[in-house]
């Protein structure tokens, strides 16, 4: 059998824990408030840590990058057919010294330059992008290339070049 004491002491717990959800409750809108503008200057932390990161290892990634050039070789009217020239300055191993140096390279076709160089070439320098590709897509190096390489893949163009 309960007594009274007990049932009393019950119900004082039960009266606590509401006036401490009450208390809680109550200071819930200004927490809310202090919680908010904690968590958009974690946010904005994170995101110039993220941006700051991105940018190094952009760096980091065209490191030694430079000078890149375009040129058409030959008098070729089609573009699909014409031979692109591509010189850049870059890092190159020298297996004499067995050190890092930068030489000058040169590849001919856009398909056969490495991912970063002509990630370099779209991200860093999409003013030397022939205007013959840039027609495929103007404004937008990362689409007119991707419509170029379509183009060549196919062996005809879509699009604004097609009537050409």
């Amino acid at each position: 059998m309960t007594t009274s004491s007990e049932i009393i002491a019950a119900e004082l717990a039960e009266a606590q824990t509401d006036v401490a959800t009450l208390a809680r409750l109550q200071s819930a809108e200004a927490r809310v408030k202090a919680l908010t503008a904690a968590y958009d200057k974690a946010v904005a932390a994170e995101e110039r840590t993220a941006e700051r990161a991105a940018k190094q290892a952009q760096a980091e990634r065209f490191a030694g990058l430079s000078d890149i050039c375009i040129t058409a070789e030959g008098k070729e009217t089609n573009i699909l057919r014409t031979v692109w020239a591509i010189t850049y300055k870059g890092p190159h191993y020298d297996m004499m010294t067995g050190e890092t140096v930068t030489a000058e390279h040169m590849r001919r076709g856009l398909g056969n330059l490495d991912e970063h160089v002509l990630e370099f070439l779209i991200e860093r320098h999409p003013d030397r992008i022939p205007a013959e590709i840039m027609a495929f897509a103007p404004g937008d190096p990362y689409a007119a290339l991707d419509a170029y390489f379509i183009a060549c893949r196919r062996g005809y163009a879509n699009g604004p070049l097609a009537a050409e």
